[in-house]
């Protein structure tokens, strides 16, 4: 009797589990999926909901801020989280650049480039160790110098070489930028 009840539940069991379907996605997966979507608004809000289990979160409400030109606050979120994750130092490089602290978005460049030199972005590979050497030459560029500048645009384009401000902002320029 106790065999056939113990046969029985796990019978049970297993068309319960095969009737519930496939496992739901991790809630931190949901939300990088939203934002590889594009769906920025709706990857920060899930990412804000998952925090409090989830801090690797920050990350994500970071990225998401950012690409949301919430700048400040990505740099706010950011600075709670785990600086040794390269896409949270890719992020926090680009809050730097993007509220104009110039020296920090180069050090930070400069931080994670030593750490992994063909850095690319895990959920977006349009963001990669390019725009971090970007980074620094506008960067450069904006603190007026000049030559440091050069140095980083040379990385991009070996065959430029002018120290004129206003053609180094052109070559800047026409680079692209950050993502």
């Amino acid at each position: 009797m106790k065999n056939s009840k113990t046969f029985i539940l796990s019978g049970i069991l297993t068309l319960m589990a095969i009737s519930c379907g496939p496992a739901t996605e991790e809630p931190l997966d949901e939300a990088w999926a939203l934002f590889e979507s594009g769906d920025f608004v709706a990857a920060k809000d899930k990412f804000i909901e998952i925090i409090p289990d989830d801090p690797t979160a920050r990350i994500g409400l970071g990225w998401s801020s950012l690409r949301l030109h919430e700048n400040t606050y990505a740099d706010s979120v950011l600075q709670l989280t785990d600086l040794s994750e390269n896409d949270a130092l890719a992020a926090y490089t680009l809050t730097a650049w993007a509220t104009n602290k110039n020296q920090e978005a180069i050090d930070r460049a400069g931080t994670l480039l030593q750490r992994d030199a063909a850095y690319v972005f895990s959920h977006d590979d349009k963001m990669n160790s390019d725009d971090l050497i970007w980074i620094q030459a506008a960067s450069y560029w904006s603190l007026g110098n000049y030559i440091q500048a050069l140095e980083c645009v040379k990385k991009l384009d070996p065959n430029f070489n002018s120290v004129s401000p206003s053609e180094l902002l052109t070559k800047i320029e026409s680079l692209g930028g950050a993502k």
